[in-house]
């Protein structure tokens, strides 16, 4: 019986993803930059051409997840939004350029977000 359990945990251990990347736009005020949004075990990376526009997030790091549509996701963080807007927290928007936002990659985030 401790055989079988410890196969099964194996194989859904070994079958589990470690973690999904899209090719993403995100918008700012004036323009917009586009990058890899990736999702992994440990943490949220955004990378793109513009370094300073670039962050990477651990999940106790994001308060939410924001799933807009199928092809729109939204995190929200606790970085700083700055000083004129004291008190408030950075959200990004992300468009996916590739693939969509579907239940798996649903339970995925829902499994590390730390709320």
């Amino acid at each position: 019986m401790k055989l079988l359990l410890l196969l099964l945990w194996v194989f859904q251990a070994g079958s589990a993803p470690e973690g999904y990347t899209f090719n993403v736009r995100h918008d700012h005020a004036f323009g917009a930059c586009h990058g890899r949004l990736t999702f992994g075990e440990k943490s949220v990376q955004y990378a793109t051409e513009h370094e300073e526009h670039d962050r990477e997030w651990s999940y106790p790091d994001v308060e939410s997840f924001e799933i807009v549509s199928t092809g729109e996701i939204r995190i929200h963080t606790y970085e700083s939004a700055g000083v004129f807007k004291l008190g408030s927290d950075r959200a990004f928007t992300f468009q996916l350029e590739d693939g969509l936002v579907d239940a798996e990659i649903y339970r995925f985030l829902q499994a590390r977000s730390p709320r």
